[in-house]
């Protein structure tokens, strides 16, 4: 018991001494609204992406931020981001999704596919194609597939799905390209790992 006590305090001594001197090299407020909180990350050669809850997109560069802003716009809270050389493609979700790319050079966003109906969670890429993975549709995820080059979605051969279990939108985080194959997750009743082949 005695040195469960002086493991416990020699313990809490090293976190107090840590945490008073730990801080980070800076932080940034990317956000003036309360109400926004971040549901995306990407960096790409130093530039953080950070896609909101409210269909922003933030970049922040060292220790200054430029909002890039779509206050024109209505679009759905963003769960993904893909940071291109000379574009972000962007998943916008909501009852009905959509993919989104913004030009780095001119600063302009536009629609490239809508998704009536469905709800999508996540996407990754590898060197020639994206894969966006969302909800069951009719007892099977619903998967979809595009060149990078020409960003034309079009649907893949997914897996069927038990009731109550669903993809989830966990923030960009449940689909991972790795050495040519696709991994998405389930969660709910089920909760499974899929691996799928890119048609493309």
């Amino acid at each position: 018991m005695k040195n469960l006590i002086i493991s416990f305090l020699f313990s809490s001594c090293v976190w107090c001494i840590w945490s008073q001197n730990f801080s980070p090299d800076f932080t940034l407020s990317y956000s003036s609204n309360k109400n926004v909180h971040a549901r995306a990350l990407a960096v790409k050669n130093g530039d953080v992406f950070v896609g909101t809850n409210t269909g922003e997109l933030y970049k922040v560069l060292a220790n200054t931020n430029e909002i890039v802003s779509f206050e024109q716009k209505s679009f759905k809270e963003f769960r993904d981001i893909i940071v291109l050389p000379e574009s972000v493609i962007i998943l916008s979700s909501g009852d009905t999704s959509a993919i989104l790319q913004y030009s780095l050079k001119d600063t302009e966003i536009k629609r490239v596919q809508m998704f009536n109906g469905i709800f999508l969670d996540g996407f990754d890429k590898n060197q020639d194609s994206i894969v966006v993975i969302g909800d069951p549709l009719d007892g099977e995820f619903t998967s979809f597939s595009a060149s990078l080059s020409t960003l034309d979605f079009h649907p893949i051969q997914s897996a069927k799905s038990f009731p109550k279990e669903a993809s989830y939108a966990a923030s960009g985080s449940t689909v991972l390209e790795q050495n040519g194959l696709f991994y998405f997750f389930s969660g709910g009743m089920k909760n499974r790992m899929f691996v799928i082949q890119d048609s493309l």
